[in-house]
C-alpha cells in the first residue's frame, strides 16, 4: 500500500515538474516587436505566388493511371 501512494506522488511531482517547465519555457520567450504596420514579421521575404497547375496535372495524370491498373482486365476467366 506504501509503494503505491509513493508511486502516485512521484508521478504526480513528475507531471507537475514537467508542466511547470513547459509554463516556464512559455514565458521567457523575448516579446520584441518585430512586426510592421500590417502585422507581418519585418524581417520576412514574402515568396512569389504560384499557381499549382502542374502539380494539380502531374496528380490527375497519376490518379487516372492508377484508376487504369486497378480496373485492366486480367484476361482470366473463371474456367481456367
Amino acid at each position: 500500500m506504501n509503494i503505491r501512494r509513493r508511486s502516485r506522488w512521484l508521478s504526480a511531482l513528475i507531471l507537475a515538474g514537467v508542466l511547470m517547465l513547459n509554463a516556464l519555457a512559455a514565458t521567457a520567450q523575448e516579446k520584441i516587436s518585430n512586426y510592421d504596420e500590417q502585422g507581418d514579421p519585418a524581417n520576412v521575404n514574402k515568396l512569389e505566388l504560384e499557381r499549382p497547375y502542374k502539380a494539380w496535372a502531374l496528380i490527375g495524370v497519376f490518379f487516372v493511371g492508377c484508376l487504369a491498373l486497378t480496373f485492366k482486365s486480367s484476361k482470366r476467366t473463371h474456367l481456367d
